[in-house]
């Protein structure tokens, strides 16, 4: 893995080089995705030669609706290989266990080395993606057999991971300065209710290996498939005490002083996102 590290870490200088550009961050999470996705195993009772297949852009809508949609950037699919098989009659519905929505932070944060900060001031910004991954979640569950989705959203080399066992939430939503849907403050503990691994690097400092809360994160989204098991490579395997580590840090996430932005800023709107 340390070639495959150093080849990371020369997309990453790039799109370092390049913000607030987020589609620099797409070389690199396409090779991280790359990587998971051809290493892992899946198996299944009713289905043979199932792969995990990362797709860019995917598009979750079965019709196309009135209501303006953007698919998210990145989405892990299982895939079923018929090269040199005989066809079964049988079509593997889209099971879809991760989605990823890429971000470019407008600060000049320090992604390596000792002058990294391993939690800067992102949450606020985590919070305000929340509206167009609800979005994007809702479009998933119509289009997914597998129904629970797992959603990842990074920032620069940060990132959250979000989990949605139902339908997502109402929320209170503002257009605030950029004109887009951003959760309002009154509604950050939404956001809160899905979380389920806090804002951590993807990375170590120096960029050899991931972060164990990344690790963590791509072995949750695919552990619960419906009917089939995905084994992600030793590589990819987050280390003992990962997950009491991630839920004693998750219990002491902080929101209130979030709460108490000014809200004059924004321009309160009530929408529910069917």
């Amino acid at each position: 893995m340390q070639e495959s590290f150093r080849y990371l870490r020369s997309l990453l200088d790039y799109a370092s080089n390049d913000t607030p550009n987020e589609s620099s961050l797409y070389g690199a999470v396409s090779f991280i995705l790359t990587l998971f996705c051809t290493s892992a195993r899946v198996t299944a009772t009713k289905f043979e030669n199932l792969y995990l297949g990362s797709f860019p852009q995917k598009d979750l809508k079965k019709s196309r609706p009135r209501k303006k949609f953007r698919a998210p950037d990145f989405t892990i699919l299982v895939v079923q290989s018929t090269f040199g098989q005989q066809s079964t009659g049988r079509t593997i519905e889209d099971t879809g266990p991760l989605i990823w929505e890429v971000k470019a932070s407008s600060e000049s944060l320090a992604w390596f080395g000792e002058g990294r900060s391993e939690k800067p001031d992102l949450v606020e910004k985590f919070f305000r993606h929340f509206c167009q991954i609800a979005t994007q979640v809702v479009y998933a569950k119509k289009k997914f057999n597998h129904k629970p989705i797992h959603a990842l959203l990074s920032i620069d080399i940060w990132f959250v991971l979000l989990y949605f066992p139902g339908n997502p939430p109402s929320v209170v939503w503002t257009t605030g300065r950029t004109g887009k849907p951003q959760l309002h403050p009154s509604d950050y503990h939404k956001f809160y209710d899905y979380l389920i691994v806090p804002p951590a690097p993807i990375v170590n400092e120096d960029c050899t290996a991931f972060s164990r809360e990344f690790l963590y994160a791509l072995q949750l989204s695919v552990e619960d498939l419906t009917d089939m098991t995905v084994t992600p490579h030793p590589s990819f395997r987050a280390p003992e005490g990962t997950a009491e580590f991630i839920s004693t840090q998750v219990r002491h996430i902080h929101l209130s002083p979030l709460l108490n932005i000014e809200r004059h800023l924004f321009t309160v709107k009530e929408a529910t996102i069917q």
